[in-house]
């Protein structure tokens, strides 16, 4: 578990690094995970719209498949 995080944090900021200046915001919360490519301000509407998923991969995966169609 702690090997897949590392590997899957590595690959995020990997990727923010290439595309973003190296900024992201991941949030964990009860339910499911949540990240997004740039500096979130922190409120609610921001927060629902961030891309998700059960797990910390899956949020990941989201969000660069949201940054990549954004572009």
């Amino acid at each position: 578990s702690q090997t897949l995080y590392a590997a899957t944090i590595e690959r995020l900021a990997e990727y923010a690094t290439l595309h973003h200046d190296g900024h992201f915001t991941l949030m964990r919360f009860t339910t499911n995970w949540r990240c997004i490519m740039g500096t979130l301000q922190p409120n609610r509407p921001a927060i629902q719209r961030m891309p998700c998923g059960h797990s910390l991969s899956e949020a990941v995966s989201q969000a660069i498949k949201h940054a990549r169609n954004a572009r």
